[in-house]
């Protein structure tokens, strides 16, 4: 569950309504939970290999156990049971969806197009997409990192003659 929300950016409540019947090699068919929309979910070779080795129950549900479909509590409180594991704190504010944003965030440093992440996510308006995204300290280094001085592209006597010219019209 934990690599289909990371890999894929789907919704909870689209990844616990996937049946097998939703499974087509390569990608999941989603029926969208918040615009009643259908769309197509490509996955990777690394995602299809572990979805392949699920077993299948007879109610049909990708995500399920014999008992049934998962709920998106069941969902998070597993998602906490892990953060506990890991060493997080006991009430980390980590849940499914946190998955979607992530997925979304590392899309777009990867250079990916925020039209066709919006496609993959089910948004209409990629400015959706974009409040997806969240900055991490590591990214506003790469802006100051790449800042002409920085770069010694300039030397601080090229910047002060260019100022001194400014300074002078």
């Amino acid at each position: 569950i934990i690599y289909t929300l990371a890999l894929t950016g789907m919704r909870i409540g689209e990844l616990i309504n996937l049946t097998w019947n939703d499974y087509i090699n390569g990608y999941f068919i989603v029926r969208d939970s918040k615009t009643d929309r259908v769309r197509q979910i490509p996955i990777s070779t690394f995602l299809k290999q572990i979805v392949d080795q699920l077993p299948h129950y007879p109610h049909n549900y990708i995500f399920g156990s014999h008992k049934g479909k998962c709920t998106q509590d069941l969902v998070n409180k597993a998602i906490q049971a892990r953060c506990k594991e890991v060493g997080l704190k006991k009430n980390c504010p980590i849940t499914a969806h946190l998955f979607r944003h992530s997925f979304i965030t590392q899309c777009i440093k990867q250079g990916e197009s925020i039209s066709k992440i919006a496609q993959i996510v089910g948004h209409n308006d990629i400015q959706s997409t974009n409040e997806y995204t969240h900055l991490v300290i590591d990214d506003l280094f790469e802006v100051v990192e790449n800042h002409p001085l920085a770069l010694q592209k300039y030397s601080f006597d090229k910047v002060y003659n260019l100022l001194e010219g400014v300074k002078d019209k």
